[in-house]
């Protein structure tokens, strides 16, 4: 077979188009960026993953890197049609399917909404905000969600003063990560337009996947670092209770960039999620 090695565009409505990259031939793993990143934050894995055989669809939300800035829209609803069409256009069957932070939320809402039991064959959730990120009253974990309005707000005053991964917001500690790293992580976030950074923190605020977790069918693997300070742990085990088939996958030293900070331990634990190898037991 040919090898793939494309970074393309495709159009999801009139004037809306997603930055995306393809490259690799085999079994497709897509993959799906987190706030307020875009599909580069995974330029190790197109590496990892086609140099073991597959193919890895990475996708840029609206409003994010290099994929279209017009309109307003940036609920949760829009972005998995987004990521519906981009299935369409690709011809994906069978695939993997992989979101990160808040892209895990845009992962389930896409894979309960559009999936016909063949274009997503397993679901990976990385670091992710799924079942809900903000506490309520019988949920006592992650934000209040006066720190989510403070955020907005900050965003609206000077947004350069949320460009810093390293900073209040991702609260990661020097030398956790290389400056190089660090740097490279800044200028992609620099990308995002203002409108989806807001949209999406408000949408995060509201949703609750709660009740349609019943709905994904297929096997899925939660993996967290026992060390998010992001998103904590507590958040990826209500996710596990409350998807069937469901096994959670934890690492000790990655923090919300496991993938960046424990990259072959992922990469391994990725592969044998993909090649049926894990349980429904949790594995450190």
């Amino acid at each position: 077979m040919e090898r793939v090695n494309d970074s393309k565009f495709v159009e999801v409505e009139s004037g809306i188009a997603l930055h995306v990259t393809d490259c690799g031939v085999g079994k497709p793993i897509v993959l799906i960026h987190g706030w307020p990143l875009s599909d580069e934050i995974f330029k190790y894995q197109y590496q990892d993953l086609t140099e073991r055989g597959y193919r890895v669809v990475g996708i840029t939300l609206r409003g994010f890197g290099n994929s279209s800035k017009a309109g307003k829209i940036h609920d949760f609803d829009t972005l998995a049609r987004d990521i519906h069409h981009v299935f369409i256009a690709l011809s994906l069957e069978h695939s993997i399917l992989l979101g990160f932070s808040f892209g895990g939320v845009v992962a389930v809402k896409f894979l309960t909404s559009y999936n016909n039991n063949s274009r997503v064959s397993k679901l990976v959730l990385l670091s992710s905000n799924v079942p809900l990120t903000v506490r309520k009253d019988d949920y006592p974990y992650g934000m209040f969600r006066e720190q989510f309005d403070q955020i907005i707000a900050q965003i609206r005053k000077n947004r350069t003063e949320i460009t810093d991964l390293y900073g209040p917001l991702f609260r990661l500690y020097k030398g956790f990560l290389s400056s190089s790293i660090r740097n490279w992580i800044n200028g992609i976030s620099a990308e995002a337009s203002e409108t989806a950074l807001i949209n999406i923190i408000a949408s995060l605020r509201d949703i609750d996947l709660r009740p349609i977790l019943y709905k994904i069918g297929v096997p899925t693997a939660i993996f967290h670092g026992l060390n998010d300070n992001v998103i904590p742990i507590e958040i990826a085990q209500e996710a596990h209770l409350g998807i069937r088939h469901s096994t959670l996958i934890l690492f000790e030293e990655g923090g919300h960039w496991l993938f960046l900070k424990e990259r072959e331990k992922f990469t391994v634990e990725l592969l044998k999620f993909v090649n049926g190898v894990h349980n429904e037991e949790d594995r450190i």
